[in-house]
């Protein structure tokens, strides 16, 4: 190998074309002090970039399927006059989800009465709707131009049932607070516990009275809940990242759990009631991303 010289030029230019181990062996003290950062530069070791795995978000315990059916692969039942009152539409990121309608004469369903209803049911186990039991739940709402908004009349479009058949009310729902006979009713949580049916009564609006609901606007609701007839139960809730339940105390009645309906259930939306039903319009609700999870991170919306 030939000697190099100490002239910088030669040194950079013959540096160029040779591997960092010739020139280690070539190099003196003189060449170093000639070429410095150069020299030094060609020495460095290559330090391999530092690789960040990406972070993954834990999976739900469960999650509704609704691809190909609103019955998301067996797991709900449907509550309807007829299967066509559900079918499947696009909704977000490429999802579907379930639209649940009610016509005309949709009474006398699975114990409905007058009331009108288009539910799907999830059992009990796929709920884990059970005293002691805790989980984070994540489902989202949709009114679209064909949904009814209530005045005075009763209307469920989200509930955790009891598990006893019998009167009173759901430990928890999602419905429409009555303001009065002729002002349209305000979105809101509802629920109960405790000893007997209709106990503990607790609510919190969604909705206000300047807007009381919105169509065609997705409402994101993540829940934490303890089922318990006791004192240790709770219900969180949040509609859009804004927290606005925070229940302590019996979220179920004594010697009962829940399971979960994705739910369009309600009193005919017409007066006056009850000589305008039959004249009144089909009304529907759009469902999407029903999950449960142990984490609020494994349900929260990504």
């Amino acid at each position: 190998m030939a000697t190099l010289t100490p002239n910088a030029t030669e040194i950079k230019a013959v540096a160029a074309a040779i591997t960092p181990a010739q020139l280690a062996q070539a190099i003196t003290p003189a060449h170093i002090a000639a070429i410095g950062d150069y020299v030094i530069s060609k020495l460095a070791p290559v330090v391999p970039p530092v690789v960040i795995p990406p972070i993954i978000a834990p999976a739900p315990l469960w999650a509704a399927d609704f691809t190909i059916s609103p019955l998301s692969g067996g797991a709900f039942t449907l509550q309807a006059r007829d299967p066509s009152r559900a079918v499947i539409v696009p909704t977000r990121n490429g999802r579907m989800g379930p639209q649940l309608t009610t016509l005309p004469g949709d009474n006398s369903i699975f114990g409905s009465g007058e009331m009108e209803r288009c539910d799907l049911m999830l059992s009990q186990d796929l709920t884990d709707g059970y005293e002691g039991h805790e989980a984070w739940w994540a489902w989202s709402i949709l009114f679209p131009d064909s949904f009814q908004a209530p005045l005075w009349h009763r209307y469920v479009v989200f509930d955790f049932h009891n598990t006893t058949p019998g009167p009173g009310q759901a430990p928890f729902m999602v419905n429409f607070r009555k303001r009065g006979d002729t002002d349209p009713g305000i979105l809101q949580f509802e629920g109960y516990g405790g000893d007997v049916n209709s106990a503990g009564y607790y609510a919190a609006d969604i909705g206000t009275e300047a807007v009381p609901v919105q169509k065609n606007v997705y409402y994101d609701f993540l829940g934490h809940v303890r089922w318990s007839s006791g004192a240790d139960g709770f219900f969180d809730a949040w509609v859009n990242g804004v927290r606005k339940l925070s229940h302590q105390g019996p979220t179920l009645y004594a010697g009962q759990g829940v399971y979960l309906k994705a739910s369009n259930y309600h009193t005919p939306v017409c007066d006056p009631y009850p000589a305008c039903i039959g004249t009144h319009s089909a009304s529907s609700v759009i469902h999407d991303r029903i999950m449960r999870g142990a984490t609020r991170e494994s349900v929260e919306l990504r």
